[in-house]
Parts: structure tokens; C-alpha cells; sequence
């Protein structure tokens, strides 16, 4: 799982070692193996401040989602929010949830995680 996965819909860039959407370079995540999970960790997950509200962010994770579903594999992520001006825990938490992700119990409340549909 060391390698990281070509994503359809994602351009990787090498240099700064983040995926961004192909339609817009100001939506970017971080992938990495989380080998606690059997999973791909989803980190740092930005939309630059004057692209917010266009559901770029949105785009960006269902882009990982259906890859990861495609190729029955588990994502993780801790909801944390980036900066001061992002959204707050509790609203990434909800964000999270509505795209099937679930606390893992007994960790973090942060620390969560989304299993491939039927498993």
C-alpha cells in the first residue's frame, strides 16, 4: 500500500506531495498508508479560502470516495480542522458522517474511519 494510487478526476503533484481536484489546483488533500487501519489516511484536505462554498471540498472527497470504493478499500482521517477560518470539529465531524465515515470508538473523537460499501 506504499505506492501511492493513481486517482481518477485527482492530478498528483509531486513537488508539494498533495492530489488536487483536475478542474481546480485550489482544492488539495494529502493521502498516506495507515497501517493501524489497513487503510489510506486522508490528511491536510484544503480548499483555498476564496474557492470555499462551491463544494470543491465536497468534490474533492467524493472524488477519493468512489475510488476507494471501486478498489474496496478502508479510508481514515482525524477531523481536525485547518487553520482558524475553516470549519469547526463538530461541523467537520457532521461533513464527514453525511459521506459515511464513522468514529472509531475507544480513539479519538476526531479519528475516523469509512469502510467500502458491503463490508
Amino acid at each position: 500500500m506504499s505506492n501511492l494510487p493513481a486517482i481518477p478526476g485527482l492530478v498528483y503533484d509531486h513537488e508539494d506531495e498533495r492530489y488536487y481536484l483536475e478542474s481546480c489546483a485550489g482544492a488539495t488533500v494529502m493521502l498516506i498508508p495507515d497501517v493501524d487501519y489497513d487503510a489510506w489516511r486522508i490528511t491536510a484536505l484544503e480548499v483555498q479560502q476564496d474557492l470555499r462554498q462551491r463544494r470543491l471540498g465536497t468534490d474533492l472527497l467524493e472524488t477519493i470516495t468512489r475510488w476507494a470504493d471501486a478498489n474496496h478499500l478502508r479510508l481514515t482521517l482525524y477531523a481536525d480542522p485547518i487553520g482558524s477560518d475553516g470549519p469547526t470539529v463538530n461541523r467537520l465531524i457532521r461533513w464527514y458522517k453525511r459521506h459515511d465515515f464513522e468514529r472509531i470508538r475507544g480513539k479519538s473523537r476526531r479519528l475516523m474511519l469509512r469502510k467500502p460499501p458491503g463490508t
